[in-house]
């Protein structure tokens, strides 16, 4: 869902007005509209009552939409979920506010409605008097943070994360609704003056009350002038606001910058405590000024009201030195040692026990990053102890090692305490990343949709792939590394001449690169060229496909490639590793990529079977035939295909279940975009109107089917 664009420039209180009267035009429409039937309806503009902030739609907006007799609580949900999908009302006019949809009813003539609206749409919310259904995150989910980009800002006070409800009231049954939206958030703005004698950058601001204010609230929004929330569940609330400040600019000496979060409306009692801390850098370190409110009245937060707070920043920085990281590029080069886990904009914190970690960005931290290094001063929080090898690696808070970053086993958890479960590290799909996997667990560390760090049963999680950065020791050692290319090669029968590409680094004096092999069909080896390893492979004129290993070595380094020709005469399935090679008319065999077994002929009631394979590097020995092999046709839609089975065509079934069935007549259900990585790791997603579209491995169940996120990767095999 696309984010609704707001123009906000606010200074001082604001309140935001609401009048539920229809001041608007209305537009004659036919009465007694059938169930399904179009309906559109007007949202215009909501301005406040000074115009200082001013919220637009953008194009396909969508909102949920209910109405009742006049004065009833009698609530007819308009976008019902039904048959297995959503029905929302569709923003057709950004300008206009002009939504339309399908009307759930009739409405009579002789009666006057009340139409109640809601931004986001979901699914799950089936009545404005909503205490228990479809939950809306309120600024951010708990422990996550909102993020403004630069000082001033409310550009980011917009989308799914600010809900918005709309009214309209004794509207005539014959006459378009024109619905006035008011926001469901309140607003604060922290104006925060620097009173220290030398220029701050501020990074991250934390507000904190005495009830939950930020993340995921069941929202009845029934009576706009008496909103309800609920806690969606232990856990998925906080009573602390976090704001993450990128991109800001440096305060002046009794200078001044704001910045703004959005809280679920509440009432700090009299009595009551708020806690504001104000985390900053300057060109000497780091430093944090936290503001107690004791409070000698109720201040309310209301819902479209900003508040101000004020904090004259006066704690002195404290001054850090600079230490070196360098970007970890090698397998090889991952050793114990003092490390920063980045992913992405975010990085590790090793102070948080929760069961997911909290997601911060390394510039809220005041870590820079330039041409692969890290030269700052790196805040405890985010420093590593690794102990182990990089197939056996315990991490802990550099200032706790009787503690250990482990996985939960189960919900995604991820935790800081003393069990400690060793980590291996595989090289991701981007250059100079990798993959942790908990040995014990065997899942993945992952950051999920920029909100929190999980651990996953499946390393496919695009943000799986974290950069690594060690603290360099100008006095070490340093061992040499030689890193081959790829440690497999499949050859045709015709032979020819391959290259093995390798890295050295720390090269001794008087030591070189050797490469030899005991079998006779592979000749002449090639090292004139730094870096590369050429030779010969012969003809195979067998019936008879043959493997052979090279030994790499580099004085008490030895590196193997295995080198696998098939037989004379044999057919080749062979992995892809480019979508554009693939073409109609192609016979394709898709299989998971990390087991030995490939889908099977076998449609089962709600899914496909699978079958054993085997795999020969980047090749297939001949299926089995119960393995299906696909014919590739042309989508339905540009740019996709279609997986024939030679009797119909698979296609993703639902939206609501992890379907995959077989269909006789080719639908956009049935037509898939195909991406593959230069690893071979194939996204295959069905371009229909059902949202569980991504063909994935179910390694758990032995199946194939269609998932919205998680499972494992799958491959494409090709028949040469």
């Amino acid at each position: 869902m696309k984010k609704m664009k707001r123009f906000l420039l606010s200074l001082g209180l604001i309140a935001m007005a609401f009048n539920l009267t229809n001041c608007a035009k209305y537009e004659e429409v036919t009465p007694a509209i059938e169930a399904k039937g179009d309906f559109a309806i007007y949202a215009p503009i909501t301005r406040t009552v000074n115009n200082d902030m001013n919220t637009s739609w953008v194009a396909k907006d969508e909102i949920n939409l209910f109405h009742a007799v006049g004065e009833t609580a009698d609530y007819v949900n308009d976008t019902p979920y039904l048959n297995n999908a959503g029905s929302p009302f569709v923003c057709e006019n950004a300008a206009e506010g002009y939504f339309l949809g399908s009307l759930y009813g009739t409405l009579d003539l002789e009666e006057e409605y009340d139409w109640y609206a809601f931004y986001p749409y979901s699914s799950y919310i089936k009545t404005p008097a909503n205490d228990n259904s479809g939950y809306t995150n309120i600024g951010s989910k708990a422990g996550s943070a909102q993020v403004q980009n630069g000082n001033n800002s409310m550009a980011h006070i917009a989308g799914t994360n600010y809900p918005m409800a709309g009214y309209a009231v004794a509207v005539p049954g014959g006459q378009q609704p024109t619905l006035e939206f008011k926001h469901i958030s309140s607003l604060i703005e922290f104006e925060v003056v620097n009173k220290l004698t030398e220029a701050i950058t501020v990074t991250e601001i934390q507000f904190t009350a005495e009830e939950d204010i930020v993340g995921s609230f069941y929202i009845n929004f029934a009576k706009p002038e008496a909103m309800k929330f609920t806690s969606s569940g232990a856990g998925y609330t906080s009573n602390t606001a976090i704001l993450s400040v990128t991109g800001g600019a440096e305060i002046a000496p009794n200078a001044s910058a704001k910045f703004y979060a959005a809280v679920k409306p509440f009432t700090a009692k009299a009595g009551s405590d708020l806690t504001v801390k104000v985390s900053a850098i300057s060109n000497t370190g780091l430093g944090a000024h936290e503001k107690d409110l004791t409070l000698s009245s109720d201040v309310v937060f209301a819902s479209g009201n900003l508040k101000n707070v004020k904090v004259d920043y006066t704690t002195a920085i404290e001054a850090v030195e600079a230490e070196l990281y360098e970007l970890v590029t090698s397998l090889d080069d991952i050793t114990a040692g003092t490390y920063v886990v980045i992913c992405g904009n975010y990085v590790l914190l090793n102070n948080s026990g929760s069961s997911k970690q909290t997601v911060t960005t390394y510039a809220s931290k005041a870590i820079t990053i330039a041409s692969g290094s890290i030269s700052c001063a790196v805040p405890e929080e985010c420093k590593w102890s690794f102990v182990g090898d990089n197939t056996a690696m315990a991490l802990s808070p550099i200032n706790n090692t009787k503690n250990y970053l482990y996985s939960t086993k189960s919900g995604d958890g991820l935790r800081i305490g003393t069990t400690n479960d060793t980590w291996s590290f595989k090289k991701g799909a981007t250059a100079n990343c990798f993959y942790l996997m908990d040995k014990n667990a065997s899942t993945h560390l992952a950051v999920y949709n920029n909100q929190d760090w999980r651990s996953y049963t499946s390393a496919t999680q695009a943000e799986s792939n974290m950069s690594l950065y060690k603290l360099y020791d100008p006095n070490a050692v340093l061992a040499p590394v030689l890193t081959l290319g790829k440690d497999t090669i499949d050859a045709e029968p015709d032979g020819g001449t391959f290259t093995i590409e390798y890295t050295l680094k720390n090269p001794v004096s008087g030591v070189s690169v050797e490469a030899t092999t005991a079998a006779s069909w592979i000749e002449d080896f090639d090292l004139s060229v730094d870096g590369q390893i050429s030779f010969v492979v012969t003809k195979n004129e067998t019936s008879e496909a043959r493997t052979a290993v090279i030994n790499v070595t580099y004085g008490d380094i030895t590196k193997s490639v295995t080198v696998n020709q098939t037989a004379a005469g044999a057919k080749v399935w062979t992995l892809v590793t480019d979508a554009s090679t693939l073409a109609a008319g192609d016979q394709v065999i898709i299989a998971a990529k990390n087991d030995a077994v490939a889908m099977s002929t076998t449609q089962n009631s709600n899914n496909r079977g699978q079958e054993a394979i085997t795999k020969s590097g980047n090749t297939l020995a001949t299926p089995s035939s119960k393995v299906q092999i696909f014919t590739l046709k042309a989508g339905k839609n540009a740019g996709t295909f279609a997986f024939y089975t030679g009797a119909g065509y698979i296609y993703a079934a639902s939206s609501s279940k992890n379907y995959l069935k077989t269909e006789t007549s080719l639908s956009a259900n049935s037509s898939w975009t195909v991406t593959i990585t230069s690893a071979g790791v194939a996204t295959v997603k069905a371009q229909g109107t059902n949202t569980k579209n991504w063909l994935r491995h179910n390694s758990q169940s032995s199946l194939f089917s269609c998932y919205s996120s998680g499972q494992n990767e799958i491959v494409i095999y090709k028949l040469q």
